[in-house]
């Protein structure tokens, strides 16, 4: 609960909106309306479009590495040595940080607070509603695996190139990002500082919660990569959603081109 929390907060925060409140420029109201980076690209230029980008990345990865160290020290002091496997069994746990964060970028308190205010109008709530989440998603997938990050842009990369659509190669591969994890020779998870623990302390050595990484084999450890995989699968449902309208003007074919 304290992980979800810390990422849904950490997700509230949206960088194109303060940056159009800067520019003094509401961001809603220009281009698709959205607060994210390709709409940020178009109204400001490609500079504070990356800007937003990189910093939705960062809240993201910002507050799974929170979570990592909150693990590493709150977790063992409820573990004995008979238990300690539960440490690193649970330490998928931490990218549901990874995932509210998405689901706060993507639906801030502000656009909950306007659900319930106005009796579920999603057309006075929207105007409050956050970006579309391809990039905290793409920080997801760097914290949970390097090859499966490298792995999802070079997807998104050939279809940006092919179709000249953001918004259709963002939904294509955060799609295929969670099916990623089951492909052998991608089972190699480096997960995110959850060292191996042989003896469980009271308080761990606080070096160890900056082990570069540890890896899983997913043949010895389906259950952990099944909840990942879940976590994945839901973040791309997410996303997905948030780009129901790119979907209607793909197939009406009046979508917007990067180039």
């Amino acid at each position: 609960m304290l992980f979800c929390l810390i990422g849904y907060f950490l997700g509230n925060i949206l960088f194109g909106l303060i940056i159009s409140k800067i520019k003094k420029i509401d961001l809603r109201n220009v281009g698709s309306g959205n607060v994210g980076a390709t709409n940020s690209l178009r109204a400001f230029g490609k500079i504070i479009g990356v800007s937003v980008m990189l910093f939705d990345m960062i809240k993201c990865w910002l507050s799974i590495f929170i979570s990592v160290v909150l693990y590493h020290f709150i977790v063992p002091m409820f573990l004995s040595k008979d238990n300690s496997y539960l440490y690193e069994q649970n330490g998928f746990i931490i990218y549901l940080a990874g995932l509210f964060s998405v689901i706060g970028h993507c639906f801030p308190i502000f656009y909950i607070y306007a659900l319930i205010k106005y009796k579920g109008d999603f057309n006075i709530a929207k105007k409050y509603s956050g970006g579309k989440g391809a990039a905290s998603t793409a920080a997801l997938l760097f914290s949970i695996s390097p090859w499966i990050f490298v792995t999802a842009f070079c997807i998104f990369f050939i279809v940006v190139l092919t179709t000249r659509y953001v918004s259709l190669s963002s939904i294509i591969a955060v799609s295929l990002s969670c099916f990623l994890t089951l492909i052998p020779h991608l089972d190699y998870l480096y997960i995110l500082n959850i060292p191996n623990l042989s003896i469980i302390d009271s308080i761990p050595n606080v070096n160890q919660a900056y082990n570069v990484v540890n890896i899983i084999n997913y043949q010895n450890n389906w259950w952990y990569i099944l909840s990942i995989f879940l976590i994945l699968l839901f973040t791309s449902s997410i996303v997905v959603y948030r780009h129901k309208q790119n979907i209607i003007k793909l197939i009406n074919k009046n979508e917007s081109k990067i180039f």
